[in-house]
C-alpha cells in the first residue's frame, strides 16, 4: 500500500509516471524510512474500506506530522512555519534568553534553534533563491541535521506558474495568457520538468515531504479562470504529484488567496494537502474540510 493513504474509502495510487530501477529503489528506501519512524508507534485499522492509523502519544515531530497527513485519529495538531525571517529568528531567540545566538551566522543553526524555541514539529526549507534574502534557507545537504532533531522537513519548491511569473514578470505572464495561452503552455511544461528535478533533489537529501508553491490567487479570486487551470495547470500538477508519490513522499500545494473555484481541481490533482488557507481572503478551514470531504490535510489558516 502507498505510504500516504487517502481518506473517504479510496487510496492514492503510486502514480502513473514510469521510473527506472534506481527511482524504484529510492522510493522503496523512502517507504522503509517511513515504516521505521512509525514502527511501534501506531496500529493500522480498517474504517469504511480505507486504512487509517490510530495514533498514540508521539514523541517527535516526524511521527506527529506523518500521522496528521494520514488523518490519524487523536493526532495533536502539529506546529510549523512555512518560512521564518532571519531577523525574527534572532530577535525571538535573544528575547527567550538563548545566550550567544546573536553571533551565530549559519541559517541551519538559527532555524534549528528557532524550531526548538517555538516547539515546532516541522520546518520548511526553500529549494531556490526566489524567496526573500531575509528568509532562513539552509542548504539541502543540512537536511539530515534537522531529521536528527526529530523535525519533519518539507522541501519548498516553486511551481511552474510561480516560476513562470518570476521568469517573465507576473503582468507580462498574465498578458500572454490572455492573448494566446498556446505560447505560455510550452514554457509551463519546461518549468514543470525543472520542478520535478528539484523535488528529486530534496527527497534525495532527506526531506520527508514537498510543498509546491504556486501562488495562483489573490484575495478576491484566482488570476485565471478555473477552465484555464484545468487545461494548463492540472496536467502539470498531476505529473508533479505522481513524481512525489513515486519518490515515496507526500506533497502539498501552497497558494495564497481565494481558491474556491479551483479547490475541486486541487483535489483532482491528487495533492495530499493544502497550505496557506488565507483567512483574509475569506477562507474558512472548516468549510474547506467539508468541501473536500476531509481528503486534504490542511495547513495554515493563520493571518498575521
Amino acid at each position: 500500500m502507498p505510504p500516504w493513504p487517502r481518506c473517504g474509502g479510496r487510496s492514492r495510487a503510486e502514480g502513473a509516471m514510469g521510473f527506472d530501477s534506481k527511482g524504484a529503489a529510492k522510493a522503496r528506501c523512502q517507504r522503509q524510512r517511513i515504516d521505521g519512524w512509525l514502527d511501534g508507534k501506531a496500529d493500522w485499522v480498517s474504517l469504511s474500506g480505507a486504512r487509517h492509523m490510530k495514533a498514540p502519544p508521539m514523541s517527535d515531530g516526524i511521527a506527529r506530522v506523518t500521522h496528521a497527513i494520514q488523518h490519524a485519529s487523536r493526532t495533536p495538531v502539529p506546529r510549523g512555519e512555512l518560512v521564518i525571517d532571519r531577523g525574527f529568528a534572532r530577535d525571538i531567540l535573544i528575547w527567550r534568553g538563548w545566550d550567544g545566538i546573536a553571533h551565530v551566522s549559519s541559517d541551519t543553526a538559527l532555524l534549528k534553534a528557532c524550531c526548538h524555541c517555538l516547539k515546532l514539529d516541522l520546518a520548511c526549507i526553500p529549494a531556490g533563491s526566489r524567496w526573500m534574502e531575509s528568509i532562513l534557507s539552509p542548504p539541502a545537504q543540512d537536511i539530515p541535521q534537522f531529521v536528527d532533531e526529530g523535525l519533519f522537513i518539507f522541501w519548498l519548491v516553486d511551481g511552474a506558474f510561480e516560476a513562470a511569473a518570476a521568469e517573465r514578470g507576473i503582468m507580462t505572464l498574465l498578458g500572454g495568457m490572455a492573448r494566446y495561452s498556446g505560447e505560455v503552455d510550452p514554457m509551463l511544461h519546461r518549468l514543470s520538468r525543472q520542478v520535478m528535478a528539484n523535488m528529486d533533489r530534496g527527497v534525495t537529501a532527506g526531506a520527508h515531504g514537498i510543498i509546491i508553491s504556486d501562488d495562483i490567487a489573490y484575495r478576491h479570486g484566482t488570476y485565471m479562470s478555473p477552465d484555464w487551470v484545468k487545461r494548463y495547470l492540472l496536467p502539470l500538477w498531476q505529473a508533479q504529484v505522481s513524481k512525489a508519490h513515486d519518490l515515496g513522499v507526500p506533497v502539498f500545494l501552497h497558494s495564497d488567496g481565494r481558491l474556491d473555484g479551483v479547490l475541486p481541481l486541487i483535489d483532482a490533482a491528487g495533492f495530499d494537502g493544502l497550505q496557506c488557507i488565507e483567512p483574509g481572503a475569506g477562507k474558512d478551514i472548516s468549510a474547506i474540510k467539508t468541501q473536500n470531504e476531509g481528503r486534504l490535510c490542511l495547513m495554515g489558516n493563520v493571518d498575521p
